[in-house]
């Protein structure tokens, strides 16, 4: 199973997750007790919460992703069930965690199958008439211009962010066609 420090950073900090405060507070109080020290500040360092939060989720019903994820990994239980969503309280298993983070409309980074990943956008359409490069009439020359580190720092970005954005990607494409004379 993947390592929960990699996931935490990118859950919902101030998010309730509690579908029943009721359940929430009776079930999170329970799995707090039969926890060992050792155990607790396991479920604290993984939240990367304090006592004083955790306090608060079995003492209001408010429950974060990080805390329900931790507590539930570190008890052996489904977050769903700490939260109130599910009235079974099975196992902590990878197919558990990500039915919780689906059903929270969580994005898990580290469990989406390679098929569904995006593909990058590189070279999907032909770059606006508008599209502005600074690299524009750069001659060798010029002080003021980019050396050769910072234009491989430009490309890299660029490259990186036309993954994610299609206007980045127009911009990879302009530039390329700069660079290669085209």
């Amino acid at each position: 199973m993947m390592d929960l420090t990699l996931l935490t950073p990118h859950l919902p900090k101030r998010k309730n997750m509690s579908v029943n405060a009721d359940k929430t507070m009776e079930r999170c109080l329970a799995a707090w007790k039969n926890l060992k020290n050792v155990q607790k500040n396991e479920v604290l360092e993984l939240a990367d919460v304090s006592a004083a939060t955790l306090h608060k989720t079995y003492k209001q019903g408010h429950i974060s992703a990080g805390v329900a994820i931790a507590l539930a990994k570190v008890a052996g239980l489904s977050p769903q069930y700490l939260c109130g969503g599910a009235d079974k309280a099975g196992k902590f298993t990878a197919r558990t965690l990500n039915t919780f983070l689906e059903t929270n409309g969580i994005h898990n980074p580290y469990e989406a199958p390679e098929e569904e990943k995006p593909e990058p956008a590189l070279f999907v359409a032909a770059p606006p008439a508008e599209a502005v490069c600074d690299i524009c009439g750069m001659d060798d020359d010029d002080d003021d211009g980019m050396d050769s580190e910072e234009l491989a720092i430009l490309l890299e970005s660029l490259i990186i962010r036309s993954y994610y954005r299609k206007d980045c990607a127009e911009r990879l494409l302009k530039v390329t066609e700069l660079l290669l004379g085209d």
